[in-house]
């Protein structure tokens, strides 16, 4: 299974601050793109 980087990345951050609000803030992405970024790794 292969994994984005991007991917990666969002699911560590949600992972270490426990809120997809406040990755997308350390992230500069909206919260939808968090979200849909979690989504994908669901499939």
């Amino acid at each position: 299974m292969h994994i984005p980087p991007r991917q990666l990345a969002v699911f560590t951050e949600v992972l270490k601050s426990s809120s997809i609000t406040q990755s997308s803030v350390v992230l500069f992405l909206s919260q939808s793109a968090v979200s849909a970024a979690l989504a994908d790794l669901e499939r």
